[in-house]
């Protein structure tokens, strides 16, 4: 059932990685591990890492005001919302996934990445920004803006120059409806017992909150830099994997999740974990806070992702301590 590449890693080595099912259906062309998917909302946990790389060159301050930024934000709510909130998904600003219609209309749509901003990101707050925690594209959406306006060059741009460069993640990009990204897998659904060729996303629209595609091997490498703090500091890495969240049931840092886990031979250990999913595409991502592990399942079909297999992985990689 599974379409897609799994890679198991411990400490600088990975133990297993295997491809399986077909990258496209109609010409029967396998999965390979060299294969690119869009890994979907782990693309914050990317973004995240991308900002503390522009905090340590002195260029982005976590406690600023997103009107400091971009100052042509509204004012009552820009003044109030920090890059913190952001990170956190602590700003109140509403998910532009959950206003009416976008799923069927406005994600098919190409917009300009700063008159989306104003017209689906800035909608007023939910609550006050750091009271509660509220899942949000629409803010890692304006984290990407404030990329573009720090940097002075486009997202994309950055994010090869400070993080894909410097880690070695050569396959890795931002998609785009109009660019060719070569071996990147094409997307289906499985549904009633079969496959369906993805509904159609303007793929531009996906941004900062969830257009980044790599391989399975690029992910490991970030996961290397990470563990080595050959990119960043270890106290950023450590902020990134804090529990920032007011509400205890929700263990959130910087465009990850945080949380304990009990493997089978009753261990504790703590994991970070970061899932995504758009149409096509489904992924997710566990990295061992305590222990250099890592799991990683990258898939082009939505639907059919055994739902125990990650956890499998995991006991499996915490066996033998």
């Amino acid at each position: 059932m599974l379409n897609g590449v799994v890679l198991a890693g411990d400490r600088d080595q990975v133990v297993y990685c295997e491809a399986f099912g077909l990258a496209n259906r109609t010409w029967d062309i396998p999965n390979s591990i060299d294969t690119v998917f869009p890994i979907s909302s782990i693309t914050k946990y990317v973004t995240a890492i991308l900002f503390m790389r522009l905090v340590e060159a002195g260029k982005i301050d976590l406690q600023e005001s997103l009107l400091a930024y971009l100052p042509e934000y509204r004012n009552d709510s820009g003044a109030k919302i920090t890059v913190h909130h952001l990170l956190t998904n602590t700003s109140g600003i509403p998910n532009y996934n959950n206003l009416p219609g976008f799923d069927k209309i406005d994600i098919r749509l190409a917009y300009d990445r700063f008159e989306f901003a104003i017209s689906h990101c800035s909608h007023d707050l939910l609550f006050e920004p750091g009271e509660h925690f509220e899942y949000s594209n629409s803010g890692y959406h304006l984290l990407g803006l404030i990329v573009e306006r720090v940097t002075e060059t486009t997202y994309e741009n950055a994010l090869y120059e400070f993080l894909f460069k410097p880690v070695g993640m050569l396959n890795s990009g931002v998609l785009s409806n109009s660019i060719v990204v070569k071996s990147l897998a094409s997307g289906y659904d499985y549904e009633d017992g079969k496959f369906k060729s993805a509904k159609y996303v303007d793929l531009s629209l996906l941004y900062s909150s969830g257009g980044v595609y790599s391989t399975a091997m690029d992910m490991f490498r970030l996961d290397r830099a990470l563990r080595t703090y050959s990119i960043l500091s270890e106290d950023s890495v450590d902020l990134i994997h804090t529990h920032h969240i007011p509400a205890k049931a929700t263990y959130y840092g910087y465009g990850c999740i945080i949380l304990p886990f009990t493997c089978e031979n009753g261990r504790q250990v703590k994991l970070v974990a970061v899932p995504g999913a758009i149409p096509g595409f489904d992924s997710i991502l566990y990295r061992g806070l305590d222990e250099e592990k890592i799991v990683l399942v990258l898939t082009n079909s939505f639907g059919n992702r055994p739902q125990g297999l990650p956890t499998a992985l995991l006991n499996i990689v915490y066996s033998d301590d």
